[in-house]
């Protein structure tokens, strides 16, 4: 467990210190990352969208056709638990 949270961790360590991937957020942000500080969520890329691809930089892929994917979007979720899922745009 970090003290004062992954955000707070992030601004002390520019270079990600040991941390790998995003942090999800419960804001417009939607996730923060090491090279992304300001978030990449629904709110900001509506001007961006062109930036809107798939990655392959990613450890995690979509839960339909296991292509890289990183990204909360659709507010998908699973039938069973209600969990939130990675479902890339081509699979909605």
């Amino acid at each position: 467990q970090l003290q004062g949270g992954i955000e707070k961790y992030l601004k002390e360590f520019p270079d990600g210190g040991h941390w790998q991937g995003k942090n999800y957020v419960f804001d417009k942000r939607e996730a923060i990352g090491i090279n992304n500080m300001e978030g990449d969520g629904g709110v900001v890329w509506k001007k961006q969208k062109a930036k809107m691809v798939k990655n392959n930089d990613v450890d995690t892929v979509c839960c339909v056709c296991a292509s890289p994917w990183d990204r909360y979007i659709g507010k998908k979720k699973c039938y069973t638990c209600g969990v939130p899922v990675l479902m890339c745009d081509s699979c909605m």
